[in-house]
């Protein structure tokens, strides 16, 4: 896929043509200093990940992954340049990065007033609403969001390296566990927010309690398959 005009002077990622890890990385740190030196609006981190992936890969296979993951990204990349907002100079425009940060998880940050934040939200919503078609078949493409807003204010006194970045996508990727796990429960009013969590005080505890059932289920299953291969170590 051919590099996204935006992502010039940062490592990319040769399937989705967005940023790779690192180079999502160093883009967030380029965004988080610029925001703690002179912006007085927030930045929002969206963190990602292609709902039923793995039955993509494994009934359609890997081409048709691939494919998928291709698609995702233009779809986000569009959404990031339509969603730029008017900033002090080229730089506010810049450094607004999207990337992929592995598998089927991309992340995406903008500078954003806090009060535009849902506004933001209904246009990452837009972004699966069609339905994607590929050699004859219509296969959904939908997503999970984790959403962490970062404020000038909790900046200021922090170095902003790698540690801080990983901080921000930690905490955004637990509010995207603690979205999935909602699942189909109608936690909002309006349905098509139910996939979206927003990082807050609230979202370390559930996702401790997420964490919990995940190890159970798989101690679980460790326990099933030793019954019916007990002589896997042997």
């Amino acid at each position: 896929m051919q590099e996204r005009r935006k992502n010039e002077g940062f490592p990319v990622d040769v399937l989705s043509g967005l940023l790779n890890r690192i180079g999502l990385n160093e883009a967030l740190k380029a965004m988080l200093k610029l925001l703690q030196r002179r912006l007085k609006v927030g930045m929002i981190i969206a963190y990602l990940d292609v709902n039923n992936f793995k039955l993509i890969n494994d009934i359609l296979e890997h081409y048709v992954g691939d494919r998928a993951i291709e698609e995702v990204s233009r779809r986000l990349d569009i959404f990031r340049d339509e969603d730029l907002i008017e900033g002090p100079d080229e730089a506010w425009m810049d450094e607004s990065p999207v990337g992929r940060r592995g598998g089927d998880e991309f992340a995406v940050a903008l500078f954003v007033a806090e009060e535009d934040v849902p506004v933001i939200l209904e246009r990452l919503l837009e972004c699966q609403a069609k339905a994607w078609e590929f050699e004859g078949s219509i296969i959904p493409l939908r997503f999970s969001v984790g959403l962490r807003f970062v404020t000038p204010d909790e900046l200021q006194g922090r170095e902003i390296d790698d540690a801080l970045v990983e901080e921000l996508l930690r905490e955004a990727d637990r509010a995207l566990i603690v979205a999935k796990d909602r699942g189909k429960q109608k936690r909002y009013k309006n349905d098509r927010l139910k996939s979206i969590e927003r990082y807050n005080s609230h979202t370390d505890k559930h996702y401790a309690r997420v964490k919990a059932k995940r190890k159970r289920a798989a101690l679980k299953k460790v326990d099933e398959d030793w019954v019916f291969a007990p002589d896997v170590l042997q």
